[in-house]
């Protein structure tokens, strides 16, 4: 019978007399650090990269013990849709940005030509049209946290078409 030969794989013995390898070991280390990861995001609803426009916020665990560094995103994201996509002159129709980020203020362009009207606090804003032709809808948002930043989304093609009333 041959001893057992070195197969160059660094081994741990455990308590009970089990052996595993430092890759296990490390592997184990990887998978509870993400896990960890994504706790932290969905208790905190944080993101764990620090990036441009990005701010980090600290959680201490107390004496001395583990300290998570989270990013909170404060740049603005423009989200917008039209709540009609075919509408008769005179008729309204709502721009809805309520499901953008971060923003702060709105400025709305209503025929999408990049001209931006007032600043408003409103998420949407109700519109209508006097002439009939397709128009391409804007949303402007502006976020104020870290400095001023904005970001611009199209709602969507709304077609205007003659009354038949």
């Amino acid at each position: 019978m041959n001893p057992p030969t070195d197969d160059e794989t660094e081994e741990c013995t455990h308590r009970d007399g089990s052996t595993s390898s430092s890759h296990s070991t490390r592997r184990y280390w990887g998978i509870a650090l993400v896990l960890l990861t994504l706790i932290g995001v969905t208790m905190f609803g944080a993101s764990p990269a620090v990036g441009a426009g990005a701010t980090s916020n600290t959680l201490y665990s107390g004496d001395g013990g583990l300290n998570l560094v989270f990013a909170t995103n404060t740049d603005p994201v423009a989200r917008c849709t039209v709540s009609e996509t075919s509408i008769q002159v005179g008729e309204s129709v709502t721009i809805d940005a309520s499901e953008s980020a971060n923003a702060d203020d709105y400025q709305y362009d209503k025929y999408g030509g990049g001209s931006f009207g007032e600043f408003t606090s409103q998420s949407s804003w109700s519109v209508s049209y006097a002439e009939p032709r397709t128009y391409d809808p804007q949303v402007k948002v502006w976020s104020y946290s870290g400095g001023e930043d904005s970001d611009v989304a199209a709602c969507g093609t709304i077609t205007v078409t003659e009354s038949t009333a």
